[in-house]
């Protein structure tokens, strides 16, 4: 819970946390709470030259200002019950707050030197401003009740998450591009863009084990989850005249929803012997996708994707402090709202973002090999 990003340039930093534990005859309980806030200045300085085999030869300057303001809230507690031996309830609640406020201005000027006298001609200029300010929070709580019964290597588990998140704030940007060489007025475009954004979900899934031989245990799996997430953004821009934000921009604007549900069944064997373990896993999986686009054109997507989710694990312990592990492991995750709506992302200046809501649920395999050494 003591971590603290890390950006360029140069942070202020101060934080603060404090941990509290108990125990009981029968119950366990552990909390923290953990503050931090930051601010980062970051100034810098570009200058590109580009030789063109001529007298004369191109350069870019660009000067950039960054400011931002950032702070967390953490809360996380641990509350473990043991009626006896056989039962178990575990509890963790988490919730987290933040604030953030990046502030940032760019200069960039091309520019032709001519030799042998080294005269210089602006021919061009353009300014970026921007400037956020966002709040958001994430909820969750994690229900977990676990039964051992008498015979060794049969239990039960099931889980139950629901989580909440959301954030709302406004962002502003102003580009101004001046072609310096010619008459015609620089161009302008200041927009300010009013966002606020929920979503919220639940999961849960049941497990079943049961000794399979001597050194072989077996286990079956169902799982759920639901999640929802709305967007309602409304981008604005300048009425120079009013001096107001209201001239609606339909292409930064829109107002979607969208629900990804998944169902899934798996079955998986372990074995373990001496110094050695391995797994092997395999999951049927069902999800359904939904999207619903209300502004600024309506627009529905409905589509289901089925798929196969293997997975294995290989461990080796030579020593109590010393183990090698192997993984492999798949599995899918939804597109974010980010990526299903059709609308312009300009928040970064040198690249534009579109996205697509013809996008399908995302397929990822990996192995990773680890080594432990305790000392």
């Amino acid at each position: 819970n003591f971590l603290v990003d890390q950006r360029n340039g140069i942070s202020t930093t101060g934080a603060f946390g404090i941990n509290y534990s108990n125990k009981w005859k029968k119950a366990e309980m552990s909390a923290s709470y953990f503050f931090n806030r930051s601010v980062n200045n970051n100034i810098g300085l570009t200058k590109r030259y580009f030789v063109t085999g001529s007298e004369s030869r191109l350069n870019y300057i660009e000067n950039s200002v960054s400011t931002t303001l950032n702070s967390n809230h953490r809360f996380n507690l641990r509350y473990e019950f043991k009626p006896d031996t056989m039962h178990n309830l575990l509890i963790t609640p988490k919730m987290s707050f933040q604030s953030n406020r990046p502030e940032s201005n760019l200069t960039g000027i091309n520019s032709i030197v001519s030799s042998p006298l080294s005269s210089r001609v602006d021919i061009s200029k353009a300014v970026n401003q921007y400037f956020s300010d966002m709040q958001g929070f994430n909820v969750s709580v994690g229900f977990q009740y676990n039964v051992r019964y008498k015979k060794r290597g049969r239990s039960i588990t099931l889980n139950a998450t629901p989580t909440l998140s959301g954030n709302n704030g406004n962002n502003d940007w102003r580009t101004e591009n001046d072609q310096l060489t010619d008459t015609f007025a620089a161009r302008v475009n200041d927009v300010r863009a009013n966002q606020v954004r929920d979503n919220y979900g639940s999961s849960g899934s049941v497990t079943w084990t049961e000794p399979a031989g001597k050194n072989g245990q077996l286990s079956f799996s169902i799982n759920g989850n639901y999640s929802r997430s709305r967007n309602d953004k409304a981008t604005n821009a300048l009425d120079t005249p009013k001096a107001t934000y209201s001239i609606l921009d339909t292409l930064l604007s829109s107002k979607f929803d969208t629900r990804y549900t998944t169902g899934s069944a798996g079955l998986a064997y372990r074995w373990q012997k001496g110094k050695w373990s391995w797994n092997v896993s395999l999951n049927a999986q069902q999800a359904s996708l939904y999207n619903e686009q209300i502004f600024p054109k309506a627009y529905n997507l409905n589509a289901g994707f089925p798929s196969l989710l293997p997975g294995a694990m290989i461990m080796f312990k030579p020593s109590e402090k010393e183990g090698f592990r192997l993984f492999y492991r798949t599995y899918n995750y939804a597109p974010t709202i980010d990526q299903l709506q059709d609308v312009i992302n300009n928040s970064n200046n040198d690249a534009r973002i579109t996205s697509t809501q013809s996008l399908s649920d995302t397929f990822t395999e990996g192995n990773t090999r680890r080594r432990t050494i305790k000392k």
